[in-house]
């Protein structure tokens, strides 16, 4: 029997782009210790929410689907003989914002404030998450994004939702600002849950690890999962007896500082996979 076996786990991941192929490597260590889906809640933002969705409905493998979809956009986008003009048109854009220049209407409405359309990730994720499995899925997942309207974060526990709102709402949770274009869903727009978008004038913080949607469901174990030692929050009183586990990089999952987060390359990948799983093994077998 593993530390796991037959024991309700809550597990939040949190948003870092590309440094999320540490939790694939996070999840086989858990289920070496005996975690099962049918005893799992789910909770993430960003590609931690993402990573959330497909695990819940597929397998951790399955992940690297999506790890795929976002380096052939990537690597499609700087091939672009156009990409220099276009980001210092983004960069002009941004500084517009920053300046107070930018009304929300205009920033929701123009091409000139993101680099890349969402209609490949959508596409995409119609792929990877079919209407089929995630009509039956009965894992709780809850993804957090970012209300330009209300300017704050807000959660939305995906189960029982339409297949194409379960999707939307996901890939709001990562579309960064000025990458990508904001979600439109019922009356709101939304984006990356973990980033506060300059062209909110009074912003409540955002919610990178969303320990707090969560913190009231029975469980076993409590897990929160980092992708840097920085972003460590503050655990809230939990439900129960519940005991945390908190899984941090050692180190940087990038070669160079702000790099990370968009450094799809499969050298890259997986080692933080393989870190992921190490450092989660490590803490496991020291509970023993």
């Amino acid at each position: 029997m593993g530390i796991f076996t037959d024991k309700k786990v809550t597990l939040v991941m949190s948003g870092g782009g590309a440094k999320g192929a540490y939790q694939i490597g996070m999840l086989r260590a858990l289920e070496e210790e005996g975690l099962e889906k049918k005893n799992l809640t789910l909770a993430g933002t960003s590609i931690g929410a993402m990573n959330s969705l497909i695990y819940a409905i597929k397998d951790k493998d399955s992940i690297y689907d999506l790890l795929k979809v976002f380096k052939d956009a990537l690597a499609a986008e700087m091939a672009d003989p156009y990409i220099k003009p276009r980001m210092e048109h983004i960069d002009k854009a941004r500084q517009d914002v920053l300046d107070g220049k930018v009304s929300l209407e205009e920033y929701l409405h123009s091409r000139r404030y993101y680099q890349m359309d969402n209609l490949y990730m959508i596409e995409a994720m119609r792929m990877i998450c079919p209407d089929e499995l995630l009509l039956k899925n009965d894992i709780p997942v809850t993804v957090c994004v970012y209300s330009l309207t209300k300017q704050k974060p807000e959660y939305y526990k995906l189960n029982g939702l339409d297949p194409e709102d379960q999707r939307l709402l996901t890939i709001a949770s990562g579309s960064i600002p000025f990458l990508s274009p904001a979600i439109y869903y019922k009356g709101d727009y939304y984006l990356d849950g973990g980033c506060i978008p300059e062209i909110c004038k009074d912003p409540a913080p955002e919610d990178k690890i969303p320990v707090g949607c969560v913190k009231d469901i029975p469980c076993d174990f409590f897990i929160i999962s980092y992708l840097k030692p920085e972003d460590r929050v503050q655990i809230p009183v939990l439900g129960g007896e519940a005991k945390v586990i908190e899984i941090i990089p050692s180190v940087p999952l990038e070669k160079e500082k702000d790099t990370g987060t968009l450094d799809f390359s499969d050298e890259s990948l997986k080692w933080r996979e393989e870190l992921g799983y190490k450092e989660t093994y490590d803490i496991l077998s020291k509970m023993k």
